[in-house]
């Protein structure tokens, strides 16, 4: 078995007895070359302990070479199966936070607009003493006004007016009215 290296920038694959075998940059494997895989091997960039088999001599026990090559596969697949379930293990718990958060953010809403709806239940808008109502808007303007007018928003609110009042009685006695 040759040590091989691949110091470059990027992967690098190469022919050994066993296949092709693929290198990560950086990654170290100890490979089988058949006659010439060590050339070929430099000539890409990697970095090859060892010389070139000779040409003549037995190759060894190409089942092994294999058993290992599927070994080395098999521990490769379970790394990146085990590192994608710790990426969606980890994606998952910022998913159930985060619904966990939204769930609390819904029920203290709910929790506000009960509150409000009961103040709002509570609220005396018109001043008689009891819940509900309405408040009034503001009274109506007295100027400009004829003197039909003005009588008829004297009996609106509930002021009296003599007969024979003139357009400022009127207005006078409304506007002590509205005093209180």
């Amino acid at each position: 078995m040759t040590e091989v290296t691949n110091k470059t920038d990027g992967p690098r694959a190469v022919h050994t007895i066993a296949g092709e075998v693929f290198f990560a940059k950086g990654e170290t494997k100890n490979v089988e070359f058949a006659p010439g895989g060590i050339t070929a091997a430099r000539m890409i960039g990697l970095d090859v302990d060892g010389e070139e088999p000779d040409a003549d001599a037995p190759a060894t026990d190409i089942s092994a070479a294999l058993e290992a090559a599927r070994r080395e596969v098999a521990e490769a697949a379970q790394a990146e199966m085990d590192r994608r379930d710790t990426e969606n293990s980890e994606r998952l718990a910022v998913a159930n936070d985060r619904a966990d958060k939204a769930e609390q953010a819904h029920a203290d809403a709910l929790i506000v607009i009960d509150d409000l709806k009961a103040k709002l239940a509570a609220l005396d808008l018109d001043g008689d003493g009891n819940p509900g109502g309405s408040r009034q808007s503001s009274p109506p303007s007295l100027s400009n006004k004829t003197k039909a007018e003005l009588l008829e928003i004297a009996k609106a609110e509930g002021v009296e007016i003599e007969d024979g009042a003139t357009n400022d009685d009127i207005k006078s006695a409304i506007e002590l009215h509205r005093e209180g």
